[in-house]
């Protein structure tokens, strides 16, 4: 009987021994808060390796979306410094909204092509590179996963509209998808009279009120203001008419839309212009009424 008592007792210290390595592991793993000091930051120096063309064309930007002149200025841009207090702010709380967890890997040399160091007057307070999809690395080569990574360049003036443009055409690719996996309607896509209820169907009450609205906010362009959905369907674009129809396209604000270039919206970005879906799923921006012109509608 004593025996078994004592085989009782050990096995409920080795579960306890084991309960606290663990609990210990985990701690160590996720990290509460930002594991680094930002909050007394005044100036943030942001450098892209080699150039911000790279950093947008690495990850995913479609060449499409830039024109000759707008991929020669990003190649130029190589450094920039960020003083303004508000926008200091902002690049503050993107990272103390984000989870942190380090699992224990060190860097293994890759380039990065974004890289931040943050000073208090003179002194250095951080220090580290940017490399998606998630991962924040230390100049020791210590790697911690950040979830979600902030877009840095959304707080530099000169970078951020690209960043909204490139946004918009991805939710615009999106739609395309959608449109082309679902049924209900003509030619092989949504019914352009129901395209958006068909998307975005159903609108249940019993889903959380922070799904409708993430839901709700992919029919907006990152740019726009106000609205239910900046985008319109061609309803006469099929799924086997020309690679280069049109097939969806910024529009005037308004729900199920359809049409044609008249309903074209070129407010809602810094430089003017506006994102077009090709029937063949490529996405271009439209800067001016005359390139307007030059796409198929029918």
């Amino acid at each position: 009987m004593r025996m078994r008592i004592l085989g009782v007792v050990a096995l409920c210290v080795a579960l306890c021994v084991l309960g606290l390595l663990f609990l210990s592991q985990l701690l160590s793993q996720r990290l509460r808060g930002v594991p680094f000091k930002l909050a007394s930051c005044t100036r943030i120096e942001i450098e892209y390796r080699p150039s911000a063309l790279e950093y947008f064309e690495v990850f995913g930007t479609n060449p499409a979306l830039l024109s000759a002149n707008e991929r020669q200025n990003l190649q130029s841009i190589k450094r920039i410094v960020i003083a303004d207090k508000v926008r200091i702010r902002l690049f503050v709380s993107a990272f103390r909204s984000a989870s942190y967890a380090d699992n224990g890997e060190r860097d293994s040399g890759i380039a990065h092509c974004v890289h931040v160091r943050c000073y208090r007057g003179q002194q250095g307070v951080a220090s580290f590179s940017l490399c998606r999809p998630s991962s924040l690395v230390f100049d020791d080569g210590r790697r911690l996963e950040c979830r979600p990574l902030p877009e840095v360049a959304s707080f530099v003036p000169e970078l951020n509209g690209f960043v909204v443009r490139t946004f918009c055409a991805s939710r615009l690719q999106s739609f395309g998808e959608l449109l082309a996996a679902g049924k209900g309607g003509t030619g092989g896509y949504l019914d352009p009279a129901k395209w958006c209820d068909q998307i975005f169907m159903p609108r249940e009450p019993d889903r959380l009120p922070t799904v409708i609205k993430k839901m709700a906010d992919q029919f907006k362009c990152p740019g726009a203001r106000g609205g239910e959905c900046d985008y319109a369907m061609n309803p006469s674009c099929r799924r086997d008419s020309a690679p280069d129809v049109v097939l969806l396209f910024e529009s005037k604000i308004g729900w199920n839309q359809h049409g044609g270039p008249e309903l074209f919206m070129f407010d809602n970005h810094d430089p003017k212009g506006g994102c077009v879906l090709l029937n063949d799923g490529t996405v271009r921006f439209v800067h001016t009424e005359q390139e307007l012109k030059q796409f198929r509608w029918k």
